[in-house]
């Protein structure tokens, strides 16, 4: 009995990762020895269930009893979703899978010789495992020896164990303070090995309530050649190329610098396990020595990545002042250009705001149109209404006449029975007659001949009226027939009128359904008209706002240009100064440039009558002003040079539209620069653009 020989170990060899191997291995033997049909991945890993399920508290014969029943239940797979649990399980495995076998909840993976990556927690957590009862996994490797194994509890817990190669595991969780702790594990038959601890305590190490391994929470589990503290577990497994039992670790192929290193070899009977504790003692000690260095490595990076961060910020400050300053520095070239562009945009947003307002009109004249249309419908429906309600009246006159001549039909055919029943009777009294005429001819000839000639012309006229009978008789069969023949038309009539009362209601109710199709319709569209005007008044509102705000943005740029204007003043005094002090050549070129600007004005007047003012922009005054200071600074200026500004200038005041006082004759305010203040005299109630007021 397996309890025999394990029962007794079982309190202190509780947080054993080795010792809980044996005894899954110990029972495994023991079932494959009573059963080899077994199938070896499904028996591991209801075993595996049962002793984590159970602890220790059962026995070799109830394990075999609770296993063969599991394994029977599911002992052909589940091949409808072995293509779609592969297609499933390449988004969690690198590399792929070979093979995917579904038995009852576990999912069989067999995997190729490369080594793979498992997202084992994504997959255990996924949709597919869910919808299809599948709570767990075992691991195939190439040589048919089960890996890892691993299932989600009652509880939720996740439990994962290996069994036979090497498999690196990567723990994520988040500790009470949520804060995220990351450990890498090495796991084999033989033990649990800390790879990276990661400054995760111990503390951490017991929020993890999510993750056993061989039925042991990380905080219990004694790590082999474990660091100061204990790690936990993840959701990623990586599968070592070495699937023996006895292998090198991860974590020692990694620290090859270390001066010394422990195998990681253990006999399947532990009694025979050896170590060479002061071996163990020094090599504790490195891995201390090493993780306090770490921690100072990485202190003092964390410090110069600081360092590199402030520096970045301060390079970056200054980037941000130099990109300022180059803003106002270009801001001031931009001044004019924005002003104009400003006034562009409200002559543009004007333009707009007149377009909603005709669109508006025309919408509300489409509306009138809608109603009235709506109206003349009602209109016609009522003429219907009216038209129908008399072919109603008409039908219902007709079958009262119809009704009428019936009646009378009937009348005469009662008469004409009676008629008939009379005329019976006299041919009754006259075979009576005739009866009594025989009887008495042998006593009475005499009476009877006389009475025979009385009764002869009485008989006479008996039948004169019978034929006057018969005749009115057949008058009033005629008469019947014709009113048969009538009362047929009429009924022909009346099913005319009736059916053209039908056509009538038809079309009228079809009317009535379009009438009501296009009065929703037009209601529809009058709701949407609606909602575009209301739309169009915020947007003429908006717009309204828009030109407040771009008036009094241009007023402040009016202001800053004035300002701009007064600099611009002083900077040229000074250059008037000292253009008095120069020489006499520079004192030509300042009267040739009086000369251009008188013969300028002389142009002007010679296109303007008398009494009329010459309209020039501020841009085009501005343009004049820069010329005529090129030309005075300008060295070897020619006649033709001279003549080509004034053409350009004439051309330019052809379309200018703002006020100036050059019309006045003032011609030394050209030179000079109060004609630069006096130009820009603007009224601002009117647009550069436009000569009628905004």
């Amino acid at each position: 009995m397996f309890g025999n020989s394990y029962d007794n170990k079982i309190e202190e060899q509780k947080d054993d990762y080795h010792d809980f191997i044996q005894r899954f291995l110990f029972l495994l033997g023991k079932i494959k020895e009573k059963n080899k049909s077994i199938h070896t991945a499904v028996a591991s890993f209801h075993i595996l269930s049962f002793l984590i399920k159970y602890n220790a508290n059962f026995n070799e014969d109830e394990v075999y009893k609770a296993v063969i029943q599991d394994f029977n239940n599911v002992k052909e797979a589940r091949l409808e979703l072995q293509d779609k649990a592969k297609k499933v399980l390449n988004g969690y495995i690198e590399s792929g899978v070979e093979t995917v076998s579904i038995y009852g909840s576990c999912a069989e993976v067999k995997l190729g010789s490369n080594k793979n990556e498992f997202k084992v927690s994504e997959f255990l957590n996924s949709n597919f495992c869910q919808d299809n009862g599948i709570t767990g996994f075992s691991t195939l490797h190439s040589n048919g020896k089960n890996g890892m194994h691993g299932f989600v509890s009652e509880e939720g817990i996740r439990h994962y164990v290996v069994t036979d190669g090497a498999y690196e595991m990567t723990l994520n969780w988040c500790d009470e303070d949520g804060k995220k702790c990351t450990i890498i594990i090495n796991i084999d038959a033989n033990g649990i090995e800390l790879i990276e601890r990661n400054r995760v305590t111990d503390d951490q190490l017991k929020a993890n309530k999510d993750v056993k391994i061989g039925n042991l929470f990380l905080y219990q589990i004694k790590f082999r050649n474990k660091e100061k503290g204990n790690h936990k577990s993840s959701e990623i497994v990586i599968e070592n190329g070495n699937r023996n039992i006895n292998i090198k670790t991860t974590q020692e192929i990694e620290r090859g610098s270390k001066e010394a290193q422990i195998g990681s070899t253990k006999m399947q009977d532990k009694s025979t396990q050896v170590v060479d504790e002061s071996l163990n003692e020094r090599i504790n000690k490195l891995e201390k020595e090493n993780t306090r260095l770490t921690e100072d490595k990485e202190t003092m990076s964390e410090q110069l990545q600081q360092k590199v961060r402030e520096i970045e910020e301060l390079n970056g400050k200054v980037r941000e002042k130099d990109e300022v300053l180059a803003e106002v520095t270009q801001k001031f070239g931009q001044l004019s250009d924005s002003v104009e562009s400003e006034f562009v945009e409200k002559e543009k947003l004007e333009e707009k705001l007149r377009k909603a307002q005709k669109e508006i009109q025309k919408l509300s004249k489409e509306k009138a149109e809608l109603v009235q249309e709506k109206q003349d419908l009602e209109e016609f429906a009522e003429g219907l209404d009216v038209k129908v309600q008399r072919l109603k009246d008409q039908i219902r006159q007709l079958e009262y006449s119809v009704a009428v001549a019936v009646n009378e039909n009937k009348r005469l055919k009662q008469k004409l029975n009676d008629t008939q029943k009379e005329l019976d009777g006299k041919y009754g009294e006259i075979q009576r007659l005739a009866n009594q005429s025989h009887e008495l001819e042998s006593k009475k000839v005499t009476e009877l001949m006389t009475c025979l000639a009385a009764k002869e012309k009485k008989i006479a006229e008996l039948e004169a009226q019978l034929q006057k009978e018969r005749s009115k008789a057949s008058d009033l069969g005629l008469k019947s027939w014709d009113l048969e023949e009538e009362k047929r038309r009429l009924e022909e009539k009346l099913n005319e009128k009736t059916q053209e009362a039908i056509e009538l209601t038809a079309d009228l109710e079809e009317l009535s359904k379009q009438s009501e199709e296009k009065e929703t319709k037009y209601f529809s569209r009058i709701k949407e008209l609606e909602k575009i005007l209301n739309k169009e008044r915020k947007n003429s509102e908006e717009l309204e706002n828009y030109s407040i705000n771009l008036e009094e943005e241009s007023q402040i740029q009016h202001e800053k240009y004035k300002e701009l204007l007064f600099e611009k003043h002083s900077i040229k005094e000074e250059i008037s100064d000292l253009n008095d002090q120069s020489s006499l050549v520079h004192q030509n070129r300042v009267s040739l440039a009086q000369d251009l600007a008188k013969n300028m004005i002389y142009l002007f007047k010679e296109n303007v009558r008398e009494g009329d003012k010459v309209i020039i922009s501020q841009e085009t005054v501005l343009e004049i002003l820069n010329r005529l200071e090129e030309l005075i600074k300008n060295v070897g200026v020619s006649d033709q040079e001279i003549k080509g500004v004034i053409e350009e200038i004439s051309v330019q005041t052809n379309d200018s539209l703002a006020p100036s006082d050059i019309s006045n004759g003032d011609l030394s305010a050209l030179p000079n620069k109060e004609l630069v203040e006096a130009s820009y005299s603007e009224d601002f109630g009117y647009s550069s653009r436009c000569s009628t007021p905004v």
